[in-house]
């Protein structure tokens, strides 16, 4: 087949003709270029799964001091409910176990109680009276968004999962465009993305249970996306502003976005331990007798 240039040529001639006849006028803008950063690591995918696995191995259980706060979606689309921060105690000890207290903002008495073994949870709020108990994994999603709040969630927030023998992982590679707070100039971050399916046979097979990005600048997580069997995202926690906390280095702030039922959890590390000896009595809850329970599915 032979080309004809002369016609190739013809719509370029054509919108050049109608921009002269029309008196159309054009002018040359500048276009802002992103900075890139000065450290840029490289790792391999045996590398960064190495790296994600020697992380989360190291950490035997967490005991932290911290400060949450919840938005939820409101009455209409444009609406979000923002609550009051308040201050919580947080206890994990691998593989499964959790323990959350939060206290009442000023008075700094029990708002709530949360434990699991990583099978059941126990939810006691003693301000209603109330307890709730249930399923780590939600079997029946109820209408209202904080009721499918399970324990898994902070366990998946606060410790980034290492990848398993049973699961498949491939690594691609993107940028990212952040605004330097102070000179408020723009910055061109590269980072890998460590896409992570489960290996064994189903009907949703290719489809990530996650993704880790990894800013390639310290080769330290800073967002993780977890999704449901269609694909679709259901959790994005991300991670900022690492900071030592004896010895370690953990993310200072911990946000939970759950975009299908329309609510976010920001936690904000004030103390945090590593590694202490944790006794089962410490995620042992005990619900008072007459206190009214409700069992979800």
């Amino acid at each position: 087949m032979k080309f004809d240039i002369k016609r190739s040529l013809l719509p370029v001639f054509a919108l050049s003709s109608l921009l002269t006849v029309t008196g159309c006028v054009s002018h040359v803008r500048t276009v802002v270029k992103p900075r890139q950063i000065g450290v840029v690591e490289e790792a391999s995918l045996d590398q960064l799964i190495g790296l994600i696995n020697k992380r989360y191995d190291a950490i035997k259980s967490v005991t932290a001091t911290v400060y949450m706060q919840a938005s939820v979606g409101g009455a209409h689309p444009d609406q979000v409910k923002d609550y009051t921060s308040f201050r919580a105690y947080i206890l994990i000890r691998k593989p499964a176990m959790l323990r959350v207290l939060g206290l009442v903002p000023v008075v700094q008495t029990h708002m709530f109680d949360m434990a699991s073994d990583g099978t059941t949870f126990k939810l006691f709020v003693p301000p209603r009276n109330k307890a709730i108990t249930g399923p780590d994994a939600v079997t029946t999603p109820s209408v209202n968004a904080l009721e499918n709040m399970r324990p898994n969630l902070f366990l998946e927030a606060m410790l980034v999962r290492g990848v398993d023998h049973d699961e498949f992982a491939f690594m691609t590679a993107d940028t990212r465009i952040q605004t330097d707070p102070q000179s408020k100039q723009l910055i061109e971050v590269p980072d890998y993305n460590l896409n992570v399916v489960m290996a064994s046979p189903r009907p949703n097979r290719g489809i990530p249970e996650r993704v880790i990005h990894i800013d390639r600048s310290d080769l330290n997580p800073y967002q993780q996306d977890f999704y449901n069997p269609k694909g679709v995202v259901e959790t994005m926690v991300t991670y900022g502003a690492y900071q030592d906390f004896a010895g370690v280095r953990f993310p200072s702030v911990i946000r939970i976005t759950r975009p299908l039922d329309k609510y976010e959890i920001t936690i904000t590390v004030e103390k945090l331990s590593i590694n202490q000896s944790l006794t089962d009595d410490q995620f042992d809850l005990k619900i008072p007798e007459g206190t009214v329970v409700q069992t979800l599915k």
